[in-house]
């Protein structure tokens, strides 16, 4: 999971506020997040501050985590898939540059090859989609104009 944006964090304190004002009132989420939203823009830049610096520490620290991580997986893969020299089909890898906290690091990625995915196979016991209003308008014009045609049969190529 990312890091969290500051308006974010101040509809989650609203939200929080509310619970704790009126724990028995169930308020439909649209509304709250309306009335936050519109609360939001009416503030000041100074108001704001608190959130934007509480949404800044939690993405510097969602970064070196991040990066702790990526670490981890490098290491994990390299131990399960021991590198083999391949001369006839080289993989393509990728330098990212990432610093966990003061030290820099260099880090190569091996790149894979997108999958193709297969297309999921329809069941063919599943119910149908209703019809569209535009269909069910031709179901209900269609007798009057086939009628009015003399009964001739209209075939399309």
């Amino acid at each position: 999971r990312g890091p969290i944006t500051a308006y974010a964090l101040f509809v989650r304190t609203c939200r929080d506020e509310l619970r704790r004002k009126y724990p028995q009132l169930s308020v439909d989420y649209n509304v709250i997040a309306k009335k936050c939203s519109e609360r939001w823009k009416s503030m000041s830049d100074s108001e704001k501050k608190r959130f934007n610096d509480i949404a800044d520490s939690q993405r510097k620290r969602y970064k070196e985590e991040l990066a702790v991580y990526q670490q981890e997986q490098l290491v994990k893969q390299q131990q399960q898939d021991p590198p083999t020299s391949s001369i006839l089909m080289p993989t393509p890898t990728t330098q990212y540059f990432i610093e966990p906290t003061q030290q820099h690091t260099l880090v190569n990625i091996q790149k894979k090859p997108a999958k193709k995915r297969d297309r999921k196979q329809k069941d063919p016991h599943a119910p149908k989609k209703p019809l569209s209003a535009y269909f069910l308008f031709c179901a209900d014009e269609r007798p009057k104009v086939h009628s009015s045609q003399g009964g001739k049969s209209f075939i399309s190529f």
